[in-house]
This record gives C-alpha cells, structure tokens and sequence, in this order.
C-alpha cells in the first residue's frame, strides 16, 4: 500500500479534477503492474492481458464506479479478472457513495472477489 501511495503522489496536478490514486498489481509475489492514475490504470489493465489474471490488486483508493472522463477502473479490474483486491480507503465522493456501501466495492463484491 506505502507503493500505491507513492505512486499516488506522482500523480500531482495531472489528474484534477480527478483523485491521486496509485495502483500495484502483484503475481505471485513479483509487481506485475503500478502506476499512478485511473486512466493509466485502465489501460495498463487492458495491455497487459492474461498477465494480471488471478492476481492481488493494491489501490490506495476504492476504484472508481462511476462515469465521468475516465475509465471505469472496476470495470477494467473484473475483465482483467482480478481475484483480490486490497483498498487503502473507501472513497469518500458522494456520487460513489450513492451507488451503495463503497460503489466500486459492492462491483467488485458481486463478481465474486475477495476484498
């Protein structure tokens, strides 16, 4: 998670109006992917393929569920078909709120991951 925070911080005045976000994807204990924004995450999710099946996503925050300018990263993580997802917090946007308990969580929950 110290990962995804650092990664996070990178992401400084690039992905307003947007939260900072980092991501660290592990396979079988080696970081298969990180990077520091919705959008990068997205479509390192997309070009990486069947490398990032079965694995253990870290994000500093509750993947975004919502529609707006940027990918949905809880639809890019279930197609990548992602087993675990690990979250550094619960994103505190209301328009994620009220999609239910964590919008992108309850997603998440109803594919079948652990959380």
């Amino acid at each position: 998670m110290r990962r995804c925070v650092e990664l996070a911080r990178r992401a400084v005045a690039f992905t307003s109006p947007n939260p900072m976000v980092g991501c660290v994807i592990v396979k079988d204990g080696k970081i298969v992917v990180n990077v520091g924004n919705y959008v990068l995450q997205g479509f390192a999710l997309r070009d990486v393929g069947d490398l990032v099946k079965n694995v253990t996503a870290y994000v500093s925050l509750e993947p975004c569920n919502h529609y707006g300018i940027t990918l949905l990263f809880t639809e890019a993580l279930i197609k990548a078909k992602v087993k675990r997802m690990v979250v550094g917090m619960v994103d505190p946007n209301p328009i994620v709120a009220s999609k239910g308990w964590g919008g992108g969580l309850y997603k998440m929950r109803g594919g079948g991951r652990r959380q």
